[in-house]
């Protein structure tokens, strides 16, 4: 990046000066011409969609613009006017003032290179052009960046929006000398491996708040190794509606293949024409080195009888208690399905937890 600079003023650019004319009218009152009085300097076209020129009248002491046209412009210069609105009533004796739009200051004009080469890019000026057609000031406001001491800095000049030259005079460039610049290390660092996991939108209904982790379909349990130190809860970034959730405030995962919402989402199933969105990430931190995929030695099986019973530890009533049910199914590492189960302990809330 850019610190400081030596200059050298250069010669030969357009200063910027406002045109001038004196508007022709015609016997019927309107905008016949405009006679050139002063071709100005400094306009370039590239920068704007036209330069605008009006008449001004006065009606009493209140002044009236009207815009008749626009401005031909070549090599920096008006050399003409495309008069498209000649307007109406006005008179040979008190002819209008003519109103020329005035060229853009110089500002945010690109520096490129001039006798040498370079990488460095994104660095812009503002330059001021005196009338003795030099550079008597100027101002990097861009440092931009990927320069080196030495390298020698200049301004565009002519096309549609580099500085306009006066043709009559001897050329010479205004140029920049990098003498000084800065320059940053950088630390790069990859951040690891995210796995996307299956979103759950179509089983929100406004009552659910526990939700199985699929990936492509499949049930997946994300569990930490023993002894390890690290925080399942944090191992996992769930968005509702583009909304970074937080870990025991808006949900809770101790591990395993459920997560459970404090709050129950908003699905279409609920009567709302568009529910919540999800999206789930699984932090894999560096891939397989971190992160290991392995199917399930099963200890239950299907076929096994399973029963649920109150918590007498956390105060849960003995009306929990369940009868034995038959397991039909596997269906991740920690949730199996059972046949219907009519009998008693049923509980509408499936946060409730209780020893099998």
């Amino acid at each position: 990046m850019i610190v400081s600079v030596g200059s050298e003023e250069g010669f030969g650019y357009q200063p910027l000066v406002s045109a001038g004319g004196t508007a022709v009218v015609s016997i019927a009152g309107t905008i016949q011409s405009i006679s050139i009085g002063n071709s100005g300097s400094g306009y370039r076209t590239g920068v704007v969609t036209a330069y605008n020129v009006g008449v001004q009248t006065y009606d009493g002491v209140v002044p009236v613009l009207t815009n008749i046209g626009t401005a031909l412009v070549s090599n920096g210069n008006i050399i003409g006017f495309n008069i498209t609105n000649p307007g109406v009533g006005f008179t040979h004796t008190n002819a209008p003032v003519v109103v020329i739009d005035e060229p853009l200051s110089y500002t945010n004009i690109p520096l490129e290179y001039s006798s040498s080469s370079g990488i460095g890019t994104q660095a812009t000026i503002d330059i001021k052009v005196g009338q003795g057609s030099s550079v008597i000031e100027f101002e990097i406001n861009d440092f931009g960046f990927g320069f080196k001491k030495g390298e020698i800095l200049t301004v565009p000049v002519g096309g549609a929006t580099g500085i306009p030259t006066n043709t009559s005079l001897t050329f010479s460039e205004f140029k920049i000398t990098i003498q000084d610049i800065y320059s940053d290390n950088f630390n790069g660092f990859s951040p690891g491996e995210f796995q996307v996991l299956d979103r759950i939108d179509n089983l929100f209904d406004g009552v659910k708040k526990v939700f199985p982790l699929q990936i492509e379909g499949n049930p997946v349990s994300i569990r930490a190794s023993r002894g390890s130190n690290i925080e399942v809860d944090q191992t996992i970034l769930v968005f509702i509606n583009d909304i970074l959730q937080i870990p025991g405030e808006s949900y809770t995962f101790n591990g395993g293949s459920q997560l459970t919402f404090n709050e129950a989402p908003k699905g279409t199933a609920s009567g709302i024409p568009f529910g919540d969105t999800s999206r789930i990430l699984f932090y894999k931190g560096k891939g397989q080195n971190d992160v290991v995929f392995t199917e399930t030695l099963e200890t239950i099986k299907i076929g096994d009888t399973l029963e649920l019973d109150a918590n007498i530890d956390a105060g849960q009533s003995i009306v929990f208690d369940e009868d034995t049910r038959v397991v039909t199914g596997i269906t991740t590492i920690d949730a199996v399905q059972s046949n219907l189960y009519p009998g008693p302990g049923l509980a509408a809330d499936r946060t409730i937890k209780r020893p099998l």
